[in-house]
């Protein structure tokens, strides 16, 4: 187990290193993090998050969404606009707002306007709603 720390702390070096560009290695730490979660290394695992930045932890679950959604890290936090992609970020704009940040933090985080985060929000929550409506018509059941 001391070997899984050290590849560990190594990729999380290799993250603060490329400053502003740590997506490139948040795979790194996914990959990291989870194997201590499987392996049953809880401490591990809240080690390696108790080291992260705020902001390095918000890269973990972009990067944790993405690879839920199958879709890249880069084109979430690029410029990439096909729908699935885009509801990837939307669904974590949602969710860092739901956290306490504001518009213009999660902007900064994105790259984006604090305008377009608004109307990430907006798409989110209603897709949301249509989504519970939908459960209520048809009593959970997909015809």
């Amino acid at each position: 187990m001391a070997a899984f720390g050290c590849g560990a702390m190594s990729n999380l070096v290799e993250a603060r290193d490329i400053d502003g560009q740590l997506y490139v290695s948040a795979h790194n730490l996914i990959k990291a993090v989870e194997r201590a979660r499987k392996n049953g290394a809880e401490h591990e695992r809240v080690r390696l998050l108790s080291m992260m930045t705020p902001n390095e932890r918000r890269k973990l679950l972009v990067a944790q969404a993405c690879a839920e959604a199958g879709v890249s890290l880069e084109d979430v936090m690029g410029s990439c606009r096909l729908s699935k992609v885009c509801r990837v970020r939307q669904k974590m704009f949602s969710i860092f707002r739901d956290e306490g940040m504001t518009l213009p933090e999660i902007g900064r985080f994105f790259g984006r306007d604090h305008t377009t985060v608004l109307y990430g929000i907006k798409v989110e929550r209603e897709r949301q709603w249509a989504g519970e409506q939908e459960q209520t018509f048809t009593g959970g059941q997909s015809f």
